[in-house]
């Protein structure tokens, strides 16, 4: 459940919680992923304390440049939706836009999104976890169609991931990316079927479509380990009931024996 409420112009509120429920564990928790105040002196100016989940980085769901957001998650299946305690200040112009954070544990980080000649470059730089961290992207879309990216992340101490890709977005409502990615923290224990993305190397496909009046989404992704045999399958369909409330459904197939069901329902205000 999302919910935002401006009290005034320059000033909003916001919240996302959710609540799950596991039924082999027969457990159910409430979450509350995001939530704060953001307030706007000026045009140009942002101000936000709270709970936050503000993700920029061009990978679909593995993002290394971002070492605050670095996975998205699967979609819809252990979503990951949850912000990060923090004080942010925000500076945008047209061309430009730079972010200042302070987060719990004195640590801290910047961020800087520039756009130069029609590409998309971004910058982060930062203190997390007790160690000294580095991101970058970039990011060019040809003809209204085509995307090429590419990042780069390393932490203190540990060899740097790297993720290539593209996609194509020409078609009305169909989208198709690809990617490869390069996990530096690869495990390097000897597992018969390992956990996924604790592998070295992976190639990522995904494709979605719109159908019934654009009421109705489709995805598939297609996860493949080069390291190992190891295929997962995901699977969403999203249906938009009202302005207000999405119904989804999704599958993941890890291997021939682990499999993961899910179904949710989203309501904004």
């Amino acid at each position: 459940m999302a919910a935002t409420w401006k009290p005034h112009p320059n000033l909003t509120l916001f919240g996302d919680g959710r609540a799950t429920y596991v039924e082999s564990a027969e457990k159910g928790d409430k979450l509350l992923d995001q939530g704060g105040v953001r307030f706007r002196p000026h045009d140009n100016v942002t101000l936000a304390l709270g709970k936050e989940r503000n993700r920029r980085a061009p990978g679909l769901f593995i993002s290394p440049s971002d070492f605050l957001h670095s996975r998205q998650a699967l979609p819809g299946l252990e979503e990951d939706r949850s912000g990060i305690k923090l004080v942010r200040a925000s500076y945008q112009s047209e061309n430009v836009t730079t972010d200042a954070l302070l987060l719990e544990d004195d640590d801290y980080a910047a961020r800087a999104f520039f756009r130069v000649a029609g590409v998309d470059l971004a910058l982060d730089v930062g203190h997390v976890e007790g160690k000294s961290r580095l991101g970058a992207s970039v990011q060019k879309i040809f003809a209204n169609a085509w995307r090429v990216y590419a990042e780069t992340g390393e932490a203190e101490g540990a060899s740097p991931s790297h993720l290539f890709g593209g996609g194509y977005e020409g078609l009305e409502k169909s989208t198709l990316r690809m990617e490869y990615y390069r996990n530096g923290r690869s495990s390097t224990a000897t597992m018969p079927v390992p956990a996924l993305l604790s592998d070295r190397d992976y190639a990522i496909a995904s494709g979605s479509t719109k159908m019934v009046d654009d009421l109705v989404t489709i995805a598939h992704t297609l996860i493949r380990s080069l390291d190992h045999e190891l295929l997962a399958a995901v699977s969403r369909v999203e249906c938009a009931v009202s302005d207000r409330h999405v119904v989804g459904a999704s599958w993941i197939r890890l291997d021939e024996e682990a499999w993961q069901g899910s179904i949710d329902w989203k309501v904004s205000f």
